[in-house]
Formats: C-alpha cells, structure tokens, sequence
C-alpha cells in the first residue's frame, strides 16, 4: 500500500493546453482575469501549457478584415475568419503534439477557431461566456451578413469538435442547443467566479445608503440611469441620504456632488488602489449595473463576496448570478431609473429581507461563485474526457 500511494504522489501530471484570445492565461489581465483564475487553479492538478493566438499568422485573413472593414464599411474580428482559423487550427494541433497534451481548454469565443479545424485526436474542451450568434447585434453591431455566416461556420465547426461544452449560463446553452444543434448531454453550464478572495470583512457604520457602480463601459453599463436613480432615491426618501460610488471610469457630463462619488480607474496590482476598492466595497449597501448587455457579469460575483445585494436589468445570463429576491434583483428590460430607485427603497425599508439578501449573497459566493468551486468541477469533466 505504501508503495502504491508513493507511486501515486510521483505519477506525472496530465498535461493541458490552454488557449487564450486576447493575452496569455499568465496575464492577470486575459479575459477580464477569467483565463488567469481557471489556469492558476488548474494547475493544481495538471501541467499547464499556455498559447495565446497569434492574429497575424494569416494574410489572407488580414488581407478580409481591411476588405470587411474599410470597404464594406463592416465592424469584423480577424479572430473568428476562416483562414486564420484554419491556421490556428493547424498551429495548436502541432503544439499539442510537440508537448504530448492530453487536452486542449479552449477560452472563450473568440477563440474558437483554435479548434475549429483540428484534425488531432485529442480532447477538446470548450469554455465561453456565450456563443458568437449572441454577440452580433448585443454586443457587436455593424457586421456585415457575410461576415456573422463565417463566424457561425467557425465556431458551428469548433462546437461540433468540442469534446464537451463549458457554458458561463443557461442562456448560453440555449443558445448553443437553439442555434447551433449542440447536443445538450455536451455541454454543461459552469458559473464564472470571483476574482477576489474574501475570507473575511466587515461592513463599517456609516450614515446613509451607499450604492457602488463598477463598469468601465459607461453606457453598455447604463452608468446614465445610475446616476438618475439616485438622483430620484434623495427625492422620494430623503431622509435616507443615498450616495452613488461610481469606479472604472471617469463618466462623461458627471461631476462629483455630495450625492456622487467618482474614483475612475482602481487597479488591483496597486495596493492603495486596491483597499479603496476594498473598503468601497465593506461599505456598500446595493451594487447597482443597469448593464444593457452582460454575457455574465464577473462584477456579480464580486459584489457577492463581499455580501453586496445587486440591482441590475434582466438581460443575457444575468440571471444565473442575480435572482430574484435572493441576491438582489433583474428589473425587466426597459425600466427607467425611478423603477430602479423604488425597488431600492423596497428593499431598504424591509431592513429584515435587505439583511437576507446580503446572507445570500455572501452564501452565492461560498458555494457557488469562487474559482475554487467552479474549477474544481471544470477538472472533473476534464478528467472525463482525458
């Protein structure tokens, strides 16, 4: 038995490559921090090699973004072309076999045509907040019809060589089974997660009600109807006194008055900037992000950490990180910034169901929403497949 378990602790580790759009997994910056958590904790078990794509790889595919782009007048990504993503293709099929991987983690969906044309045998897992389909006209508008159908084939091809399917939401998945054809036994729906650890904190004693904004995309985030809802809130319950703390951006036409706090920009890696963050975020009653469009939304499951009820609109896959009356609240689409304000002072005159909202949240985080839970499901299924 001694032996055994000697031999079991030596065994060498099943060797993963990820694959990233943007910047290395290494960089904290890759994907909103997303392909940084899952690398750091999957290699807690595997050796992780790590490629991020190379968009200069292709001419031809250069070549079609300035076509698409100054002669069709149409917005395009070179990421999800096909002739680059045969390239890709070809690129990440050889690196797994000059590193002997067992499998290939794909992150994101702008990275599907790493996989798309892959002819290598190995598994191949795709991981995404959404598929492309989603995209166009939600968060990419102006893209030539052309264009959407080449991205549909990409990524239609990386769908159907996915060993299995990682969805950051149900509506992803339906999406992905509506869309596509993807079977549902394929894909399974994992949560995005935290990119903080909090194991401790408190909420300090302070006067009124602080509502906390965190977008750096002002009008995608609906940074105009924050700002009109708590100029509303100081109208229809003045005695509450509410400040909104508006982080990430230096919004235009808005200046700082004793109802609206502007911090701009809080990098993480600066250590003054990140305890500003931090006590910011001790000291919130409400997260409020009348997000126009959200795939996720990793701001969800921070403000959770930090037991911070969320107020945000009913949109993308907001609702697996926003429910009703457990977390907070989704107001229907369209809903002006006093809908907001009263669903606010809802809560705020019910101190009982506030304090459960904050429980929750705090229990959402624990349980569901940090990168050791979700990547602890993410190695099963990977170990599935390997």
């Amino acid at each position: 038995m001694i032996d055994q378990d000697l031999s079991n602790n030596h065994r060498e580790k099943k060797k993963i490559l990820l694959v990233t759009y943007d910047l290395p997994a290494s960089d904290r910056r890759s994907w909103s921090g997303i392909s940084y958590s899952v690398k750091k904790e999957l290699e807690k078990e595997f050796t992780v090699y790590d490629y991020c794509i190379n968009v200069k790889k292709s001419f031809l595919a250069m070549i079609k973004v300035f076509y698409y782009r100054y002669v069709k007048k149409s917005n395009v990504t070179i990421r999800l072309l096909r002739p680059l993503a045969k390239t890709l293709s070809k690129t990440v099929d050889k690196i797994s076999r000059d590193t002997k991987c067992d499998c290939v983690v794909v992150m994101g969906a702008q990275a599907s045509g790493a996989i798309a044309y892959s002819e290598s045998k190995v598994p191949k897992l795709f991981f995404s907040d959404c598929v492309i389909t989603q995209a166009v006209d939600y968060y990419w508008f102006g893209v030539d019809k052309k264009v959407v159908e080449e991205y549909y084939d990409v990524q239609k091809k990386a769908l159907i060589n996915s060993s299995a399917v990682i969805l950051n939401s149900n509506w992803a998945k339906a999406a992905a089974i509506d869309e596509y054809g993807t079977s549902a036994d394929k894909i399974t729906v994992i949560p995005l997660g935290a990119n903080v650890e909090v194991n401790d904190f408190r909420n300090e004693h302070h006067e009124g009600i602080n509502l906390l904004f965190n977008g750096i995309d002002w009008k995608r985030k609906g940074g105009d109807i924050a700002v009109e809802c708590v100029e509303k809130l100081n109208k229809l319950d003045p005695a509450s006194k509410y400040t909104l703390h508006i982080v990430g951006c230096n919004p235009p036409g808005v200046t700082d008055d004793e109802h609206i706090k502007i911090y701009g920009f809080l990098n993480r890696n600066i250590k003054e900037e990140r305890e500003l963050l931090d006590h910011l975020r001790e000291n919130a009653d409400f997260f409020i992000l009348p997000t126009h469009a959200e795939c996720a939304g990793i701001v969800f499951c921070e403000a959770c950490a930090y037991g911070i009820p969320s107020i945000t609109f009913d949109t993308g896959g907001v609702g697996d990180y926003v429910r009703n009356d457990i977390n907070g609240y989704r107001l229907p689409v369209g809903s002006s910034a006093e809908d907001f304000a009263k669903k606010i002072i809802e809560y705020v005159s019910d101190s009982k169901k506030t304090e459960e909202l904050q429980r929750n949240a705090r229990h959402m985080y624990e349980t569901e929403l940090n990168w050791k839970v979700i990547v602890e499901k993410f190695r099963k299924l990977i170990n599935q497949q390997i």
